[in-house]
């Protein structure tokens, strides 16, 4: 692996870096899983989850810009309207994001389960595999 588990999340606290960063890594961790075993790839569902993150940070920016600008009632029921859509948006990542947890876990499960088969066939199951470290 590329990125340690350290910076994997640390990349999400670095401005500017947090834009690829955490993508790339969690990327590069399930293809070292994907490398392993036979398990199907889904490309999708990580740019899905990725485009939904970078939408929900820039909602986010504008309901703090409009928060702070707002000073009638008018502008305040503008603002609250904002919060609410950028609400339901980050609900709708939080369903993709558990979506991809259960799907990198069953990933991982699978893995397990064909390497756990493979090893009362051929020996060591651990053998020369150093990427999970």
């Amino acid at each position: 692996m590329t990125i340690s588990p350290g910076w994997g999340i640390g990349y999400y606290f670095v401005p500017i870096v947090s834009l690829w960063k955490p993508y790339q890594a969690l990327r590069d961790a399930y293809d070292v899983l994907i490398s392993k075993c036979a398990v199907e790839r889904n490309q999708l569902m990580f740019s899905l989850w990725w485009a939904a993150w970078l939408i929900s940070c820039i909602a986010g920016q504008t309901v703090f810009r409009v928060s702070l600008r707002a000073e009638t009632v008018d502008e305040l029921v503008v603002a609250t309207s904002v919060a609410l859509g950028s609400d339901a948006w980050d609900f709708l990542l939080d369903l993709i994001t558990i979506i991809l947890v259960m799907h990198v876990t069953y990933a991982c499960v699978e893995c397990h389960e064909s390497r756990k088969s493979h090893e009362q066939f051929s020996g060591d199951l651990y053998e020369d595999d150093d990427s999970f470290e």
